[in-house]
């Protein structure tokens, strides 16, 4: 099996460095995401965790298998079970036609090392990524925060974690520091984690503060202006796996995505060239299961007249253009088939091309879409 890279090591790091019954806090009846929407699984990242640029990714595994028709395995310790697994859900297992699903995983799980030494995982902190039924994730430094549902052992996190008091944990030094000498599976920096597990819901993070905000529930991200409608536009087509992005100060248009201040004068005039986006504030990279594998693609805008303006630009660019990384046409990657304009938020239903299902999360990551 490939396992997954970090989602966002390679492809976003330049960029970012400049159930239908949830209830209004994003739980259902008895307090559970597992299988909420999108917006409800929002509710459960702290918002003063999420200050300026915010990206957010998110995964119903539970979901993926019941689409792929795929049995967890029950021992957490066998590896090549769990890389058979994880290649299936992911997306990633190339020894056989391509699956129907490719859903991300929680950087928390460690997807890069995965499949290396998946007791060693649990003897760290006390949970497996076969434990894990939904996921939503701030993934990026320094507040990453991740909150997962599903079946954890309360006894074996006990047992793998130290106490850190009003009913968490904590894995590494209490007092942050980063300790490369003893670096694990879980913590491959030698970083601090906090946990807390309340019912089926299981918080980590880098920062003690963030795991007690994110418990409390004051103050989420389900009413982020822009992060909200992307999310509402996703769940209306059921999305099991998303990448929701809200840059501080709207999305850049490709120029500036994708060129330092060294580039070819021949690379900017071909990008100067593309059509613009107007007011573009977020974008959304999801994928879906109508009956097949569905790539739903979203951009947020600042007003009505901006999104029916961009509606026309991304599938005139769908349509005609080409992918700026591979430089193949957009239509061999994407077979569109609707763009349209919905209040503040365009949305683009595709099928996958002559690629693999993967290519939805990898837009976004190679800073490719929006095309424009």
């Amino acid at each position: 099996m490939h396992a997954p890279r970090p989602l966002l090591a390679v492809g976003l790091a330049a960029l970012l460095a400049g159930s239908a019954c949830a209830s209004g806090d994003g739980s259902g009846g008895d307090g559970s995401l597992a299988g909420g929407t999108i917006r409800g699984h929002l509710a459960a990242l702290p918002a003063t965790a999420a200050a300026g640029t915010v990206l957010v990714t998110y995964g119903d595994l539970a979901r993926a298998e019941e689409i792929a028709g795929l049995d967890r395995p029950t021992d957490l310790a066998d590896r090549e079970a769990l890389a058979d697994h994880v290649g299936a859900v992911t997306g990633t297992r190339f020894d056989e036609p391509p699956g129907e699903v490719a859903a991300l995983l929680p950087e928390a799980s460690s997807p890069a090392h995965l499949a290396t030494d998946p007791q060693g995982f649990v003897d760290d902190v006390g949970w497996s990524i076969l434990q894990v039924d939904t996921f939503v994730e701030l993934p990026t430094p320094p507040h990453r925060v991740t909150v997962l549902t599903g079946d954890f052992d309360e006894a074996a996190l006990d047992g793998a974690l130290d106490d850190a008091g009003d009913g968490a944990w904590v894995a590494g030094d209490p007092e942050g520091t980063v300790d490369v000498a003893n670096r694990t599976p879980a913590r491959p920096l030698g970083e601090t984690l906090w946990l807390a597990l309340d019912g089926d819901r299981l918080v980590v993070a880098a920062d003690e503060d963030d795991v007690r905000a994110a418990r409390a529930g004051d103050d989420s991200l389900a009413d982020h202006p822009v992060l909200a409608p992307l999310a509402a536009a996703l769940d209306e087509r059921e999305v099991y796996s998303a990448m929701l992005w809200a840059p501080e100060g709207g999305v850049p248009d490709v120029v500036g995505r994708s060129l330092g201040p060294g580039a070819p004068d021949e690379q900017r005039q071909r990008l100067e060239e593309l059509p613009r986006c107007e007011a573009m504030t977020g974008v959304a990279v999801g994928v879906a299961h109508d009956g097949a594998p569905l790539v739903v693609l979203a951009t947020a805008h600042a007003d009505e007249d901006a999104a029916e303006a961009g509606a026309e630009v991304l599938a005139e660019a769908l349509a005609s253009g080409t992918e700026l990384i591979t430089d193949r046409p957009w239509s061999d990657l994407l077979a569109v088939e609707s763009v349209e304009a919905d209040g503040t938020v365009v949305v683009a239903l595709a099928r996958p091309g002559d690629v693999s299902l993967q290519v939805w999360s990898r837009l976004l990551q190679s800073q490719s879409f929006p095309p424009c």
